[in-house]
């Protein structure tokens, strides 16, 4: 079974990240979220693309998804996710880019 570690581009996994997945899974490959962030397309597409796999291990390097995955099973809990497409790009003084969540054009899902 093929295991896909999805994480942000400018993130990386911990020493025991890792070797916890290492030693529960034979072999993984990193799919990189772009630090611009993904748009709904893209999550379709990237959904879309998991879905195309014979069988299929999505481990997400983040501890929301963990909620998230809590709050699907429970019967009395409607999961709402709040999504925006936009992101500004910002210059620090160190003059490293970023990317930011803009403002406007949410969408509530």
């Amino acid at each position: 079974m093929k295991t896909i570690l999805i994480i942000n581009e400018q993130h990386s996994l911990l020493p025991e990240q890792k070797e916890i997945l290492s030693n529960r899974f034979e072999n993984w490959e990193v799919l990189p979220v772009p630090s611009t962030g993904w748009t709904a397309k893209d999550m379709q597409e990237t959904a879309l693309y998991l879905s195309c796999q014979e069988e299929v291990n999505a481990v997400f390097a983040s501890p929301i998804p963990y909620l998230l995955k809590l709050a699907c099973t429970m019967d009395n809990v409607a999961v709402h996710i709040f999504h925006n497409d936009n992101r500004d790009k910002k210059e620090l003084p160190n003059g490293k880019v970023i990317f930011t969540v803009a403002q406007e054009g949410w969408q509530l899902l």
